[in-house]
């Protein structure tokens, strides 16, 4: 509010001060903790990012200057878990406002060579269905910049451990989901992917192994028909099947 002092009057002027929203980030199944998980709170169009925090050991997150009486889109991602986005109005400070995320399918697999020799430390990345749920498109702007960031979020990220395994909770319903491995250092193709599923119950545990190319090495030698060796040429590799 913004007010013009007059001679011999005294002018009040009233700043409307954001709300702080605190709590915890948990497990849907069983109220655990989660630790290091990062919360972004964006408008609700998804176009401008307002604050952005990480829980603590206890799952614990504060938020601060958030504007009252207006749509929120809160992203709660987490490693295993699938991103969680909710919309939210917030009227008042609140004191324990508790994200629960985790409330879907889990997904478990395996890394291995085609020798069937367990890969550790890969990153394996679960994708699903790109396209806005009915909920959110009818919650947020249809912008094309809002769809884009709403469909960036459809990404979830883990590491497989020593025996190769890895494991993503909370993965949504009704879509088809599919396990990717990002090879480093690559191999041709720099990725491989596991095969499809559609998870249709919260409780549904489902095995997804990955069989991947063992990476290696090509040294490629340019020459001109003299046998002359030819630098800084370009060279483009195309993955293709036999």
């Amino acid at each position: 509010h913004r007010g013009r002092a007059l001679p011999g009057r005294v002018t009040e002027v009233v700043l409307q001060q954001g709300v702080s929203i605190r709590g915890h980030v948990v497990h849907a199944a069983g109220g655990k903790p989660i630790a290091d998980a990062s919360i972004i709170v964006w408008d609700d169009d998804l176009e401008h990012e307002v604050a952005s925090v990480s829980t603590d050991e206890e799952g614990r997150y504060l938020i601060r200057a958030v504007r009252p009486h207006q749509p929120m889109q809160l992203i709660v991602r987490t490693i295993r878990y699938a991103p969680h986005v909710q919309r939210e109005l917030f009227h008042v400070s609140l004191k324990d406002y508790t994200i629960s995320v985790g409330d879907g399918g889990r997904l478990i697999g395996a890394v291995t060579t085609p020798e069937e020799k367990p890969l550790a430390g890969v990153e394996v990345r679960l994708l699903w269905n790109r396209e806005p749920v009915a909920e959110h498109r009818a919650a947020t702007s249809t912008t094309a910049r809002a769809l884009a960031r709403l469909a960036a979020t459809r990404t979830a990220v883990t590491r497989t451990t020593k025996d190769g395994m890895y494991e993503f909770l909370g993965v949504p319903l009704n879509q088809f989901v599919r396990p990717v491995a990002i090879m480093k250092p690559r191999f041709v193709g720099g990725a491989a992917q596991g095969r499809g599923h559609v998870f249709r119950d919260l409780d549904e545990t489902r095995r997804l192994d990955i069989v991947v190319g063992t990476p290696c090495a090509l040294r490629i030698r340019i020459e001109d028909d003299r046998r002359t060796p030819i630098g800084h040429a370009e060279v483009h590799l195309r993955a293709g099947r036999s």
